[in-house]
């Protein structure tokens, strides 16, 4: 399944949508954060591990954006298409 994102409304990000970053601050996690600050994107970070597990998180990082959960490639791919 594929969490989609209109892709319309991607330069109203920052009003429309919740964005939450789930870190442990890995290097991947870093990588994300890195992207998401160069883009000027807000977002929240959430390095409570059991928060992550309740979620059902086996990997991180993980991206939430509005609801819709994105794995690193996921999130890396929604990142580039923010203008």
């Amino acid at each position: 399944m594929t969490n989609k994102i209109n892709k319309n409304k991607l330069h109203n990000f920052r009003r429309n949508y919740m964005i939450t970053l789930y870190s442990t601050g890995c290097p991947k996690c870093n990588i994300l954060k890195t992207k998401l600050n160069e883009k000027g994107v807000e977002y929240e970070i959430c390095d409570d591990v059991d928060a992550m597990q309740e979620k059902g998180f086996t990997v991180v990082p993980m991206l939430e954006v509005d609801g819709k959960i994105m794995n690193f490639l996921e999130s890396n791919k929604w990142i580039k298409e923010i203008r």
